[in-house]
């Protein structure tokens, strides 16, 4: 059921991104923009990771690059939504110490990221962490104007939210390595794949009620 779940995952996400490319042709806005870069990363990086575990080859090296990149992606695509002065230099501030912050942990050897470790819990957490607040700060924003990506932000604060505990929890399950705690691993890695679903259907609804175009062809 979870091969199931996760083919499902990607030709979801597949069809997003090419739904989401064609309306470059009219929506030239810069969060929209950054929306698409970030689907096209993240389909990369989700087919590699599939082909590596179809090959049984060790993919954890690319959850560190997965962590950065999204978290950039996303803090671009949030400044650009946001019309407050003082929030844009929020995410612009943010940006700056999470990466002063992420290059610390990369000299110092506390992240290596061609490791096949897993994924670092304070890697995750800083990573995810300002996306849930900029993702909550733009549902705040809306109930006074017209709401924006509403359905996208939404599918964002919950998948990160469930993802960013299910990663930093799975990290320390493996950390233990205790065979009584790898039920609960599997566990909350089925659940997790079917939040990954959740939000490319999120995404999907987002495109089918505000980007949908009838008349642009390829």
């Amino acid at each position: 059921m979870r091969d199931i779940i996760e083919v499902a995952s990607l030709g979801l996400l597949s069809i997003n991104t090419l739904l989401f490319l064609r309306g470059l042709k009219l929506y030239k806005f810069n969060s929209y923009k950054w929306f698409c870069a970030f689907l096209v990363f993240t389909l990369i990086i989700s087919s590699i990771v599939s082909y590596t575990a179809f090959k049984r080859i060790n993919n954890l090296t690319f959850s560190h690059y997965y962590f950065t990149f999204q978290f950039l992606l996303l803090s671009c695509f949030f400044k650009e939504l946001f019309r407050s002065k003082k929030q844009k230099n929020f995410v612009n501030i943010t940006i700056i110490l999470t990466l002063l912050i992420l290059i610390y942990l990369f000299s110092s050897g506390k992240i290596q990221y061609y490791t096949t470790e897993p994924f670092n819990p304070i890697q995750v957490f800083i990573c995810s962490f300002p996306i849930i607040v900029f993702s909550i700060m733009h549902l705040y924003n809306s109930l006074d104007t017209d709401f924006q990506f509403l359905w996208i932000t939404a599918g964002i604060l919950i998948y990160l939210s469930v993802s960013t505990f299910v990663f930093i929890l799975g990290g320390i399950i493996n950390d233990l390595k205790n065979p009584k705690y790898w039920g609960l691993g599997n566990i909350l890695w089925g659940s997790h794949e079917y939040f990954v679903l959740l939000f490319y259907v999120l995404i999907f609804t987002e495109w089918y009620k505000s980007f949908r175009l009838k008349k642009i062809k390829f």
